[in-house]
């Protein structure tokens, strides 16, 4: 054996030896965190975690402690109290935010998440109904723990590109933003299980609104960063068909083009035009009408392109009346006028007073086994 290389198995064996030793049945490694507003005034915050173990027989366990903090890196040192396991916070991959906790505010929270290198730009952030507490303590029908749970539901979504926002980059990304309000996915325990039930939408970083998923399907639709999705849209009953339910026509949608021009006035009023086409693909159709022929479909399409436009209509109406815009409508703005200009703006004074018009084409390229 050489000298150089004797020098360096013996340089490695020194730094190997001088490191510490993180046996794993002595960790404690937090994978969820929720966030709820606690009574005790001194301590404001209930912080409950969740954390796998292992026993000595190799048995898995899941526990979950749960303390009032003044902060979030108070309660870390509180829960090292609770606990013969060194606890870490490295592993967290979910921070819920209980309905209260989110209407007060989470920048407290947020600033813990930039300043913490452990924890890494990619835990996704939720809102809960009700307490987090609640919702990390319950058993879903599947026998996994709720944290993990929801990570796989969240990733799920995130890998079919369906949906925006989950992760703790991307809200404090849009938080920071001057051109677009922040949101977040919204959980519910519902039927003996967790379910997603539309979006949080915030105002700073304060939760001011429930968008259900109905709404905040037209809400992804109308984002230039979502590419594909899914709508289900109620169509009118047809004439001969017997009972009281209407038409449902679902279908998934990938955008061939979306364009939103913004024509700035000389008096000083702005206008919007938003203009989407999309090619769809009938996933579901409970009505009469046979779409294989092309006078029908057709015919269809053009009820949807109505029903998309008022839909979306709709929408911006709400959030102009909430002073609000998760569209993403002020970036473009911004992006067409100078930054004095923009500055000068009160983007939130003038959102409601902004002319916008929404212009959707869908085609269908697939109709499935429909007639």
């Amino acid at each position: 054996m050489s000298k150089l290389k004797l020098l360096i198995y013996i340089f490695t064996f020194l730094l190997l030896t001088g490191c510490e030793k993180h046996i794993i049945d002595k960790l404690g490694m937090f994978d969820a965190v929720g966030y709820d507003l606690s009574e005790d005034k001194e301590k404001p915050f209930t912080v409950t975690v969740n954390f796998p173990s292992v026993t000595k027989q190799g048995e898995f366990q899941n526990k979950i402690l749960s303390t009032d903090a003044k902060s979030s890196k108070d309660s870390r040192i509180r829960f090292n109290h609770m606990s013969n396991l060194k606890l870490v916070s490295g592993q967290i991959s979910l921070a819920l935010f209980g309905e209260d906790m989110a209407q007060v505010g989470v920048k407290d929270i947020l600033d813990t998440f930039m300043r913490d290198p452990s924890l890494g730009p990619r835990v996704f952030f939720a809102v809960s109904e009700g307490n987090a507490k609640d919702l990390l303590l319950f058993q879903p029908k599947e026998g996994t723990n709720s944290s993990l749970y929801l990570r796989t539901f969240v990733e799920k979504l995130n890998a079919q590109n369906e949906r925006v926002n989950y992760n703790s980059y991307q809200f404090i990304r849009d938080f920071y933003d001057d051109g677009i309000d922040p949101i977040l996915p919204y959980f519910k325990i519902h039927n003996h299980n967790i379910s997603i039930d539309g979006y949080a939408i915030f105002k700073d970083d304060k939760y001011i609104h429930h968008l259900p998923s109905h709404e905040s399907a037209i809400l992804f639709a109308l984002r230039d960063d979502t590419k594909k999705g899914t709508l289900s849209i109620e169509m009118p009953k047809s004439d001969d068909k017997q009972g009281s339910f209407q038409d449902q026509l679902m279908f998934n949608y990938r955008k061939t083009k979306q364009k939103m021009d913004v024509h700035n006035k000389r008096n000083g009023a702005i206008s919007v035009d938003i203009q989407i086409e999309m090619e769809g693909s009938v996933l579901e159709y409970s009505g009469e009408k046979n779409l294989n022929k092309a006078k029908v479909q057709k015919e269809l399409e053009k009820e949807i392109n109505e029903k998309l436009i008022k839909q979306s209509q709709n929408l911006i109406n709400l959030t102009k009346e909430l002073k609000v815009d998760p569209i993403g409508i002020g970036s473009h703005i911004r992006n067409s006028m100078s930054y004095e200009k923009w500055k000068k703006l009160s983007w939130e004074e003038v959102y409601p007073n902004v002319d916008v018009n929404v212009s959707i084409e869908m085609n269908f390229m697939d109709i499935g086994q429909s007639k």
